[in-house]
């Protein structure tokens, strides 16, 4: 069940769409569609996010707690400014401790979207399915793969699962990492505070964001805030991770103004890393062109071997967002250099926590289609329907993106700064 995200100061409720990546995975009510008469289930390729984790950066966490912890010695918060440090101060011991890793509750997401693939493809799946799965290095993909996992045991012992996180496999499983060896340096500069597009970055975050009334809410004294807008941001990442692992909320301290601006401002900033941004050198979007290659090549391999008849791949939200940019999905094809554009242009909230792609294959009539899910729900593509909701040709995707991943290739070969 998904956790409720709470109210703002203001006593507005706080939306999905404010909490950025942060958001938790949604309920699944949508029972599974019927494929078209003559069609049978073959195959399932999946690429997924990780589960619910606990906060990325342990830096936010512990910078927030100590200009509570100054203050609150110092007599200086507010009556609210107290309410937050004790509501901070219960749960810090889980936080720390978790430190980037999954969530219990991510663990059962990832669970419980195993249980409903099991379900809704018995047929597929049988008693003594393969089953491959690969996950990125990062302890939270591992742990979701390995509670997805288990989940697909119990419910299929026979099952015979091949399992790894190795650094041969990071190249499409996250193409933004090092491992990919057609990134180059300034791909890693590009993800970090040194990015050319930071500049632009941080003249919107000082257009759009206003600390005065937000510090003055909290501290007797302003200048206990340190600097006000990084303690801002700082804590508006802690307010989101939250529902990931606990019932405790601290929106309440924050507008449903500022709440909005601030995850304005997130957005920016992996549009800017991921998307379309005019302003960027554009390989963000690019790099993604190793896990479409993946799809479509190992896709075909293993329809051609019929084996395995599930592969799980598991991964990260800005892979899937550059994904959906080179594949030029509605939603995330827009391209803009215009910072005031982007709230309208991209919204990142739209891939929460667990986020996953599940493209499911049929034969029948001689031919093969797939439909194409996107956490759970049937997600169109821009193809031509071969039948409702989302049920696409298979050759028909190949066709449409086998070029883009030629084109995508070319241009980061033309960009290689290494040559």
């Amino acid at each position: 069940m998904r956790p409720a995200a709470g109210t703002s100061l203001d006593g507005q409720e706080v939306g999905a769409e404010l909490l950025g990546i942060y958001g938790v995975y949604p309920e699944i009510r949508s029972p599974k569609t019927r494929a078209p008469r003559g069609f049978r289930p073959v195959y399932i390729s999946h690429y997924g996010r990780h589960g619910s984790r606990y906060l990325i950066l342990d830096s936010q966490l512990v910078h927030v707690s100590s200009v509570l912890d100054r203050a609150a010695a110092d007599g200086k918060l507010t009556p609210l400014g107290h309410s937050l440090k004790e509501r901070l101060d219960s749960v810090l011991p889980e936080m720390r401790a978790g430190d980037k890793k999954l969530t219990p509750l991510g663990a059962q997401q990832q669970r419980d979207i195993a249980g409903r693939l099991a379900a809704n493809y018995r047929t597929l799946l049988g008693k003594s399915p393969h089953v491959v799965a690969y996950s990125s290095l990062t302890p939270r993909t591992i742990s979701s793969m390995e509670a997805f996992l288990g989940e697909l045991h119990d419910r299929i012992p026979g099952a015979r699962i091949d399992s790894a996180s190795c650094a041969e496999h990071m190249y499409y499983l996250n193409p933004h990492s090092p491992q990919n060896p057609r990134g180059i340096p300034q791909d890693q500069v590009n993800r970090g505070e040194k990015a050319p597009w930071r500049a632009e970055f941080w003249r919107y975050f000082s257009e759009t964001l206003s600390t005065d009334a937000f510090v003055r809410r909290l501290f007797t004294d302003p200048a206990y805030a340190g600097v006000p807008y990084k303690f801002q941001m700082d804590l508006y990442y802690v307010a989101m991770d939250l529902p990931n692992f606990t019932s405790i909320r601290i929106f309440d301290v924050f507008t449903i103004d500022e709440l909005r601006k601030l995850s304005e401002v997130d957005n920016f900033a992996l549009y800017a890393g991921k998307g379309l941004y005019l302003r960027n050198d554009g390989r963000g979007t690019a790099l993604a062109e190793s896990l479409l290659d993946e799809f479509i090549c190992r896709t075909n391999a293993d329809l051609a071997g019929g084996d395995p008849v599930l592969r799980l791949r598991f991964g990260h939200d800005g892979c899937m967002m550059a994904l959906f940019s080179l594949m030029g999905l509605p939603g995330w094809d827009a391209a803009t250099g215009e910072s005031s554009e982007i709230k309208e242009a991209y919204d990142i909230s739209r891939v929460p926590m667990a986020s996953n792609i599940q493209l499911v294959f049929y034969r029948g009539r001689g031919d093969v289609i797939f439909q194409c899910l996107y956490n759970e729900m049937p997600y169109r593509l821009p193809l031509e329907e071969y039948a409702s909701p989302a049920f696409y040709r298979w050759a028909d995707f190949v066709e449409k993106y086998t070029p883009i991943v030629i084109q995508a290739r070319e241009f980061l070969d033309n960009t290689n700064d290494t040559d």
